[in-house]
Formats: C-alpha cells, sequence, structure tokens
C-alpha cells in the first residue's frame, strides 16, 4: 500500500483507481481472515477508517454493513446500508 496515490491532480487518475483496486483486494481478504477468527470489532473498525479515503465507493460501504451485521450491530448496518445507496457505483472503478 505504499504506493498508493493520494494526490487529487487529473493525471494520477488511473493510479488513484488502480490503487483503490489493490485496496480494495486487500480489505476483502482482511474480510475473509478477520470472520473466520471472530474478529468483527476489529473487522468494523479497520472498514470504518478505510470509508475515510474511499467514502464514495459504494463496495466498501457495503463490506462496512456486512461487518456490521456480523458483529451484530443490526440497527447501524442499516443505516450504512442507507447511506451506502447514495454511492450506487464507485467513481473509482469507472
Amino acid at each position: 500500500m505504499r504506493d498508493a496515490v493520494l494526490s487529487q491532480s487529473p493525471e494520477f487518475r488511473e493510479l488513484r483507481k488502480a490503487s483503490m483496486r489493490n485496496a480494495t483486494v486487500v480489505y476483502d481478504l482482511l474480510i475473509v481472515c478477520c470472520i473466520q477468527h471472530g474478529q468483527t470489532a476489529m473487522l468494523c473498525e479497520s472498514l470504518e477508517r478505510a470509508l475515510k479515503f474511499s467514502f464514495e465507493d459504494s463496495h466498501i460501504w457495503s463490506q462496512f454493513a456486512y461487518s456490521l451485521i456480523a458483529a451484530g450491530k443490526f440497527n447501524k448496518s442499516v443505516l450504512v446500508l442507507k447511506v451506502g445507496n447514495c454511492y450506487p457505483d464507485s467513481l473509482f472503478m469507472e
């Protein structure tokens, strides 16, 4: 993840998209490992922090909602799913 591009300049758009794809793959693998070992609280915290950088990515919103469901936080997951639906398609994955 050290190659992540944080610059919002238009010339870095493709690099940002590639960084976002890489980060999404890492989070998907983290989800599999954390759920398998019952680490739902850590997973929820990690995905919530990820939303600070990828708030427009519907995939991260969905994964965060699913992690909340796995942690038994059903009411919060419903709210997250409603907010996540504001971003039907990721702007980074166009």
